[in-house]
């Protein structure tokens, strides 16, 4: 049996989306970018790599799954709340304009970051012949 489901979405929802899809890419821009900045200390951060894609897989299930504990780590630490839960909560009309400007706040705080991170790490670099 087939059902024939209709929504509509409204122009805001659909502008709440596409910001926090950006946030979101920001956000993981970010942290990615910290990762990789390691590699001035640490020979080998394939392995921090592989664990930043893993960490980005738990971004396809609704935050709602996790306890808690993990739903604050999935939300201010790692936030991949903001790669699929967020904007489809948005789209879908069941968040509204505060979670978009929560995503932003975020965005901008890890963009600050990850640039104060690679800032710290060009001071200390020392090559790898000397």
């Amino acid at each position: 049996m087939i059902k024939n489901f209709s929504y509509v979405i409204s122009l805001q929802a659909f502008i709440g989306f596409v910001l926090l899809i950006i946030f979101g890419v920001a956000i993981f821009y970010s942290l990615f970018f910290m990762f990789t900045t390691l590699t001035f200390w640490l020979q080998r951060v394939f392995n921090l790599e592989e664990f930043l894609t893993s960490v980005l897989n738990f971004g396809k299930a609704p935050v709602q799954v996790f306890t808690q504990g993990f739903l604050l780590f999935f939300i201010f630490i790692v936030p991949v709340a903001f790669v699929a839960t967020f904007p489809t909560q948005v789209l879908l009309g069941k968040s509204g304009c505060e979670l978009v400007l929560f995503g932003g706040i975020m965005a901008l705080i890890f963009l600050f970051l990850s640039n104060k991170f690679w800032n710290f790490a060009l001071k200390h670099y020392s090559s790898a012949s000397s």
